[in-house]
């Protein structure tokens, strides 16, 4: 199968680079990953700029959780939603 979605790849992208919304440009998910993107480069912007902003700390707790989705999805869950698998009977 072309372009196969590795689970756990998905998961390092999460762990590493999360708030920046890499594990959903992996997975295809492009307009949730430009929000990260966005939210957090914006939040660090505006806290540099203005006052400090909370908005790369929700990116942050919001890539948590994503993570651990992900670490608690079976195989079969993670194919059958990304990379379009159904479950084995």
């Amino acid at each position: 199968m072309e372009n196969k979605k590795d689970k756990t790849l998905a998961i390092v992208f999460a762990i590493c680079l999360g708030v920046y919304g890499a594990h959903w440009f992996y997975l295809g998910d492009k307009k949730r990953a430009w929000w990260y993107l966005g939210v957090t480069l914006g939040g660090l912007v505006l806290s540099w700029l203005i006052l400090p902003a909370f908005a790369p700390l929700v990116i942050w707790v919001l890539a948590i959780i994503d993570l651990i989705k992900f670490v608690q999805m079976s195989d079969d869950e993670f194919n059958e939603k990304y990379n379009a698998v159904k479950p084995a009977e």
